[in-house]
C-alpha cells in the first residue's frame, strides 16, 4: 500500500506579513552593508592611487606648508573638472596657478 504521507509534497507554511517584513529588512541591511563596504574599498583604492601618483611626481617631497598654501587653488581646479561638482563648490577660483614642481620636466 502506498503511504500517502510519504509521497505527498510538503506544503510550506505561509509566512506572515511580519515575518516577510523582517526578512526583507534583514536583506536591506545586508545590501546596505555591502554598499558601505564597497564604497570604503573604493575610497581606500583611490587614496592609495593618489598617494602613489604624488610620490611618482615627487610631490610628496614638498613641505606641508606649500600644500596648505596651494590647496584651495588645487581643490578649485579639481572640482571644476569634476562631473559631480556642485555649483556652490566653485566659489573661489584662482586667477592663475603658478608653475609647480612638475612644470620643470
Amino acid at each position: 500500500m502506498p503511504n500517502s504521507t510519504a509521497t505527498a509534497p510538503k506544503t510550506r507554511k505561509p509566512r506572515s506579513l511580519e515575518d516577510e517584513i523582517a526578512r526583507q529588512e534583514a536583506r536591506l541591511k545586508k545590501l546596505q552593508d555591502n554598499l558601505k563596504e564597497k564604497k570604503r574599498r573604493e575610497y581606500e583604492r583611490n587614496a592609495k592611487a593618489i598617494a602613489a601618483l604624488l610620490q611618482v611626481e615627487h610631490l610628496d617631497q614638498e613641505p606641508v606648508e606649500t600644500w596648505q598654501q596651494h590647496l584651495p587653488a588645487i581643490k578649485a581646479l579639481l572640482l571644476e573638472n569634476s562631473s559631480g561638482a556642485a555649483p556652490g563648490d566653485q566659489k573661489e577660483k584662482p586667477a592663475s596657478v603658478g608653475p609647480g614642481p612638475t612644470d620643470a620636466g
